[in-house]
């Protein structure tokens, strides 16, 4: 009889161990997959007080806020930030193009967003977690792709630019890619 309940609380154990790492691996296999689709997760755009953008991410309908500033370097040229939010207002992704030249055309975008004086718009992606403070991952142009920005309107009274882009983004070791093709913003100077 000893032997027998001793079997028997063997096979117990063993059991809820068995179910405690079938249960582990369940939750550990539905984080990592909610972490692979934050990369097609569509945020909210938040306060748009400084201007918009829209597109298509990936297929999906997106929408952002945005802003223009000058460039730090040099007044000829300006960047540009578009911003979506979680439901809370965490920032989750940082969209940034950088040497813009201040006039109305089309501009090939390609590079880094420090490749300053290379005669290209650069630009770079970042996803953000936690309260919006943690970079969780960070892209540079596919220049593989073509990606665009066509300045349609410069309005230098109301300091509003309008237009419309193409946006290419691929990780370091090229398994992840972000685009935002179909895009159209309006901005305004960040003050």
């Amino acid at each position: 009889a000893y032997c027998q309940i001793t079997i028997f609380f063997k096979w117990k154990f063993m059991k809820s161990v068995f179910f405690s790492v079938l249960l582990i691996g369940i939750l550990f296999h539905s984080s990592c997959k909610d972490k692979d689709d934050d990369l097609n997760t569509i945020y909210e755009p938040g306060n748009q007080k400084f201007g918009w953008a829209t597109g298509k991410k990936d297929g999906k309908m997106w929408e952002s806020s945005g802003f223009w500033r000058y460039h730090q370097n040099d007044s000829t040229f300006w960047g540009i930030d578009f911003y979506t939010y979680s439901p809370f207002g965490e920032q989750r992704e940082h969209y940034a193009l950088n040497e813009i030249p201040l006039s109305k055309g089309t501009f090939p975008i390609k590079g880094k967003i420090n490749d300053l004086g290379d005669g290209f718009v650069g630009g770079s992606f970042g996803l953000w977690g936690d309260d919006g403070d943690v970079l969780l991952g960070f892209m540079n142009l596919d220049d593989e792709e073509d990606s665009y920005l066509n300045i349609s309107e410069l309005d230098t009274l109301t300091k509003t630019i309008k237009g419309f882009f193409e946006i290419h983004f691929i990780s370091e070791d090229e398994s992840l890619k972000i685009e935002i093709i179909d895009g159209e913003f309006e901005v305004r100077l960040y003050e």
